[in-house]
Parts: structure tokens; sequence; C-alpha cells
């Protein structure tokens, strides 16, 4: 996987630089640096050890809590429903094709539950490899970073 990337221009030679950035977020790199004149350039991003508490609570809720994600949060809901109303005797279960649903159901929600996980440690992965290129390089990440080649996942 690779990091999202935003283009700002040099003012100085007009060059357009890429911003590496995290997952559509204003996580990115504050700084950087132009690959033909090397003047660092300032733009609206900033690293993660730099946002405060509310900005780091709204960035892992908005990436756990998505569109993407309603059937990781649905399924399970109506998987424990179902299971309580059994146990409370309020649904019997006569034909045994519905355990197959059920089991279906399970399989779908470990699923998710594993690409979910996957995706947020994929997210932090990438936080860490921007803190560590972004300090690495001084303060500034280069207009050219490759970060496509660095093992992120």
């Amino acid at each position: 996987m690779e990091l999202a990337g935003h283009i700002v221009n040099c003012k100085d030679c007009g060059n357009s630089c890429v911003v590496p950035i995290i997952n559509d977020s204003s996580i990115g790199s504050p700084k950087i640096k132009c690959n033909v004149c090397g003047k660092i350039i300032s733009t609206k991003f900033y690293l993660y050890s730099q946002a405060n508490w509310f900005g780091r609570i709204y960035f892992w809720f908005s990436k756990i809590v998505s569109i993407n994600n309603l059937l990781f949060i649905i399924l399970p809901v109506m998987y424990i429903i179902v299971l309580i109303s059994m146990q409370l005797g309020l649904y019997e279960q006569d034909n045994p094709a519905e355990t197959w649903q059920y089991l279906l159901v399970l399989m779908i929600m470990i699923f998710s539950l594993y690409s979910r996980t996957r995706h947020l440690l994929s997210l932090k992965k990438q936080i860490d490899w921007l803190e560590k290129t972004y300090k690495k390089n001084g303060g500034f990440l280069m207009g050219n970073e490759n970060f496509e080649s660095e093992q992120i996942i």
C-alpha cells in the first residue's frame, strides 16, 4: 500500500512536488524540499505526533467508523441480537439451513475484522514511516520522496 499524495508547486521554480499524506487526512509532511531548486516549502499538513489528543482521536475514529465499515458494524450487532433472542427462547431454529446462514455471517464478520485490523495496522506503519523519514531528513521530506518503494506494509 502506498501513501496518498497531494501536489504543491514550488513558488521559486514552479516544480510540482508530491506531499505524502495519510489516507485522505490532514496527516502528512508539514515541509517538503523541492527536488529542483532545494527550497523548503511549507504545507497545510502536520505530523501525527504534532496532532493534539482530539485530532488523534478524530483521525482513528474517522478511519474506524466510515461508510466502508458499515458491514463491519451492522453484521456483528445483528448476529448478537439473533444469538440473544435464541438464548432467551424468542427465536427457535427449526431449519438446519439457518445454521449455515449464521456461520456465513460469522465468517463475514471474521473476514471484516481481519481486513479492518490489517488496514488500521497499515495506517500505523504509514504514520511511522512518515515520522521516521521526516526526522531522518532533518525536518522535511523531499518533493520526490520515494515512498512507493519503501516497505510500508
